[in-house]
């Protein structure tokens, strides 16, 4: 008989609506759970400051999750732009706590990335193709002067 299978399968609940919240009618009130915009965790599956919980400002790599506006100066006009965050996963180290970038281990991850996909011909991980893409997104190219 299926009884066993269907108790059991229907013990924990897997669709968007997976925590419960108070109780109301006697019932427990469950809500939506939230969800990194970048990494696609789950933000708080722990009790309040569980190690388990993702960062308010960054993910596990160290990264910030949501764009930066900031001002800048372009051709003397005051000018709003918009820093989106890079792609996950980024290396670690090269990021740290969404508000620190260290260009040593960036450099570092620059060489290693060449190594492993040029001169040893490996298979990207995931890894790669986002700092990969990262590289893409903030290289400028200049034009050759005489």
């Amino acid at each position: 008989s299926t009884t066993f299978w269907t108790h059991h399968c229907h013990a924990v609940p897997l669709g968007e609506k997976a925590q419960s919240h108070g109780e109301q009618n006697g019932k427990a009130k469950m809500r939506k759970n939230h969800i990194c915009s970048r990494c696609n965790k789950i933000m708080y599956p722990g009790k309040e400051g569980a190690d388990v919980n993702h960062k308010r400002i960054h993910c596990s790599d160290g990264a910030r999750q949501t764009p930066q506006e900031f001002l800048q100066v372009v051709n003397g006009l005051q000018v709003k732009l918009v820093d989106q965050p890079p792609p996950y996963p980024q290396p670690n180290g090269v990021f740290t706590s969404g508000t620190h970038f260290h260009p040593l281990r960036f450099l570092q991850e620059v060489s290693s990335l060449y190594d492993r996909a040029i001169v040893r011909k490996d298979i990207p991980q995931m890894q790669d193709l986002a700092f990969a893409e990262l590289l893409e997104k903030r290289t400028l190219q200049l034009p050759i002067s005489d």
